[in-house]
């Protein structure tokens, strides 16, 4: 009294419902396959509040009520974007360019091209560039202190010009006390 056949196909059951492996379809159409392994395939969406993925009794992944995904591998795709209230905050495209709209932080920077170091900051701060350096000015500082500085005019001051070779220019300039 458990279970009900209908004459429909309908089957009702308050029980359990045993089986090796379970088919459904519709119109002859396979929609949902359960194997006697436990795999599962769907033809359509399959909906629930979490999910978790385990391979004996490990979890590998999970995937809780609230969107939030925690995996125990790597994240593989072919490209990769984070949104933030639907605006895009950052972005790996599939050819490798990385779009962030706040602060990279890190260690130390190096970018390369074609396998060649073309511009980097180490941890310490020291940078170098196999290009030109660019800018409308440029100012260099020790602990806080100017020791250099090139104005957007071009005109150059510094504490101390010393060199072993010839000093050349077109015209110079050199005051004591004014």
């Amino acid at each position: 009294t458990d279970t009900v056949f209908a004459s429909d196909g309908k089957i009702s059951a308050s029980g359990d419902l045993l089986g090796n492996s379970a088919q459904f379809a519709n119109n002859g159409i396979n929609t949902l396959n359960i194997s006697n392994a436990g795999a599962i395939s769907a033809s359509s969406t399959i909906q629930g509040t979490a999910f978790t993925a385990q391979t004996n009794g490990d979890t590998k992944a999970t995937i809780d009520a609230s969107g939030n995904i925690s995996g125990a591998g790597a994240l593989t795709a072919n490209s990769f974007n984070i949104t933030n209230n639907g605006d895009n905050v950052f972005s790996v495209t599939n050819a490798g360019a990385v779009s962030a709209s706040g602060e990279l932080h890190g260690n130390s920077i190096a970018l390369t091209n074609n396998g060649d170091n073309v511009f980097s900051v180490s941890n310490a701060g020291a940078v170098s560039a196999s290009g030109e350096l660019a800018g409308t000015s440029l100012t260099l500082k020790v602990n806080g202190l100017d020791r250099a500085s090139i104005d957007t005019a071009g005109d150059f001051t510094c504490r101390t010009i010393s060199g072993s070779g010839a000093f050349s220019a077109r015209e110079a300039q050199f005051n004591h006390n004014g």
